[in-house]
């Protein structure tokens, strides 16, 4: 059963509690067509359980998003029904997708109100449909609070954004800066107690190895001491040329073998 599309707010903000896109050079004044889709000429069904039916301008989403520009002239839409199917984007976070794609707006007051994983949704959104407008806003957004150090960096926020660029595959050398910028915080022993922050690091490698190696950084407290030893046991030494186990709890990228020589890792 299909949905009717929950209704999207369009009531101008004031200028304080929005963040226009840089680069909108849309349809500055196609917010009324949010308010009346009489003049749609095509559907979007965003969901997988009850999916929710958007009625839209193929004008706007192909100027907007280059996903959505191919999409519209291929084979992917029901000629009859002329609808495309977004299972992967919940109808939520579709909904401010359209809000910005119509006003290049997203607004601030209504994000600080969202969770870590709201806010990593919509860029996986923006990423999927190739918003790149977008997928800058929000990291603007997200850099503001990562240098913001006169206020605590919710752990929930950096283990969502992390996993966001990684799962996205953000650019790496972007991606360790924001890294070596999370570890001036020093919360990273904090940070290894949290189930789901080790879960992240599991699931992508590229994080684990730009922490290990940015903690080296000078000024910036090293892994704690015995992380690594719960995770790698054992380490080849080389003068030994067998498995060792650690001899004691060293910082992460040096360790003591049981049999007195040195390992970096």
């Amino acid at each position: 059963m299909v949905e009717n599309a929950p209704t999207i707010p369009v009531k101008e903000p004031q200028t304080a509690e929005m963040v226009l896109s840089p680069t909108f050079n849309g349809f500055p004044k196609s917010v009324w067509l949010l308010k009346d889709p009489k003049f749609s000429d095509i559907k979007v069904l965003a969901g997988t359980k009850a999916p929710v039916e958007f009625k839209l301008h193929r004008a706007i989403l192909a100027e907007r998003s280059t996903f959505f520009n191919k999409i519209l002239q291929s084979d992917f839409i029901e000629s009859k029904t002329q609808e495309v199917l977004l299972p992967e984007v919940k109808p939520s976070v579709f909904a401010l997708v359209v809000k910005y794609l119509y006003t290049g707006e997203y607004v601030s007051q209504q994000n600080e109100k969202s969770s870590p994983d709201d806010i990593a949704s919509m860029y996986e959104a923006a990423d999927y449909l190739d918003i790149p407008d977008l997928k800058q806003v929000i990291m603007e957004m997200i850099w503001k609070k990562v240098e913001n150090f006169a206020e605590e960096l919710d752990v929930k926020l950096v283990t969502a954004v992390l996993e966001m660029l990684a799962k996205t595959f953000y650019e790496t050398a972007k991606l360790e800066k924001l890294i070596q910028k999370l570890l001036e915080r020093k919360k990273l022993g904090s940070w290894m107690e949290r189930p789901k922050f080790k879960e992240v690091l599991d699931n992508y490698g590229v994080l684990g190895r730009l922490i290990i190696e940015n903690s080296r950084m000078p000024g910036i407290t090293p892994v704690p001491k015995g992380w690594a030893k719960d995770i790698k046991p054992k380490v080849f030494c080389r003068a030994c040329s067998v498995m060792k186990d650690l001899g004691s709890n060293h910082p992460a990228h040096t360790f003591t073998l049981a049999c007195g020589h040195q390992a970096t890792v």
